[in-house]
């Protein structure tokens, strides 16, 4: 059995089948808990090689995403699996992951798929999509885990955009289509691109009833270049 724990990861119950086949060390049948949720796993690691290189894969047949997530408002089960290739201090990991409802903030989202990568300390999706109430989303995008930033695009298309409003870190509302370059770190978003349209769209308390605006810059100081609006209020870029 193992235990342990690495930051937010803890891991338990962990067990496994090894074998030991000239200077390969085989394992089979390895199952643990990370964050409590099951896990299973089987590869190989080339003992007469000094770099140890590793092949593996691992499944998550069913865990919950706030167990990874915890307080961003993120709640539901998602299945995952993974290929690990590279060596024992220079992994190489890829995978898919999937979810047929999350709930965001109490708002659910349906049909929900990513392809992911880590290597060298980035992780990367390079495909991610979801749908809800008839509109739908799809990005990609990178997180650097040495400083904390990350980047990415998404493309919208009628979709209700309440419940991302935690995750852009401002009060959104309304139904948006279009697409978003994005960029920044825990302290925020340091620049943003946006090209889109909307009906019924709030942003930080400011309502119009439909909207079409590009927007970019960065740190904080964004310029409208042009739009197209109606509201009941006057609404000033």
């Amino acid at each position: 059995n193992v235990s342990g724990s690495y930051g937010e990861f803890r891991i338990d119950q962990g067990s496994a089948a090894i074998k030991l086949d000239g200077p390969m060390l085989k394992i089979a049948r390895s199952e643990l808990r990370l964050n409590d949720n099951l896990l299973t796993a089987a590869g190989t690691v080339n003992l007469g090689d000094s770099s140890y290189p590793v092949h593996g894969t691992i499944q998550m047949p069913m865990g919950r995403i706030e167990s990874f997530l915890p307080d961003q408002g993120v709640e539901g089960e998602v299945k995952a699996s993974a290929i690990v290739d590279g060596t024992l201090n220079d992994l190489v990991v890829s995978g898919k992951a999937s979810s047929q409802r999350l709930s965001v903030a109490g708002s659910d989202i349906y049909d929900v798929k990513a392809n992911y990568s880590y290597d060298h300390g980035i992780l990367s999706v390079t495909e991610g999509s979801l749908k809800k109430d008839g509109g739908e989303g799809t990005g990609y995008g990178l997180y650097r885990i040495g400083d904390a930033s990350y980047e990415g695009h998404i493309s919208v298309d009628k979709l209700e955009v309440a419940p991302f409003s935690s995750l852009a870190g401002v009060p959104l509302a309304g139904t948006m289509t279009g697409n978003a370059f994005f960029a920044g770190t825990q302290a925020g978003i340091s620049e943003l691109s946006a090209n889109v349209s909307g009906t019924n769209v709030s942003v930080e308390g400011i309502d119009a009833s439909s909207v079409d605006a590009f927007v970019s810059g960065k740190n904080g100081a964004y310029t409208i270049h042009h739009s197209l609006y109606s509201t009941d209020h006057p609404l000033k870029p």
